[in-house]
């Protein structure tokens, strides 16, 4: 008990008059940068609506983004899940996205991305923004993960 008291007499002797100093240096620098990125923020800021296509769409941070992204009322959502894809869609449609475009794909396999981003372009004409939300995990110990070939569907890359 002395020693917990002690400690906190020690501290507030110590760091109050620390931090009372150096507040008026530190204090007008954050005030600066915080006006410097409000300024820049209304010149500059992404504008994400138009036509956006988004992967991933039936579960997980995809559903939410073609659900909730109600801004944008031009939206292409891929998924290889139909049953899910048609009730994201429904959803997005019930929250303002008038115009929704559901394509059932698989983005591993190229001559799907190919063809469900010439379906995008025929529809629309153009594709403003890529939200690609699609991606497999695997989640084990690093002692469990014996055979790395288990983990190629992850680390594959298309050239």
């Amino acid at each position: 008990m002395v020693l917990n008291y002690l400690t906190h007499s020690c501290l507030n002797l110590i760091l109050t008059p620390l931090v009372m100093d150096f507040l008026p240096l530190i204090l007008p620098l954050l005030i600066s940068f915080r006006l410097i990125l409000s300024i820049y923020g209304r010149f500059f800021n992404e504008n994400m609506y138009g036509k956006v296509l988004i992967t991933g769409a039936s579960s997980g941070i995809g559903e939410c983004k073609s659900s909730f992204m109600d801004w944008t009322p031009h939206k292409v959502i891929v998924d290889k899940r139909k049953k899910q894809l048609l009730e994201v869609a429904g959803k997005a449609r019930g929250l303002g996205s008038p115009d929704v475009l559901l394509i059932c794909a698989d983005v591993s396999s190229i001559d799907d991305c190919k063809l469900f981003i010439e379906d995008s372009l025929n529809h629309f004409g153009r594709l403003d923004h890529l939200v690609n939300d699609a991606g497999i995990a695997s989640v084990c110990k690093l002692e469990d993960a014996i055979d790395v070939a288990n983990f190629k569907s992850m680390m594959v890359i298309f050239q």
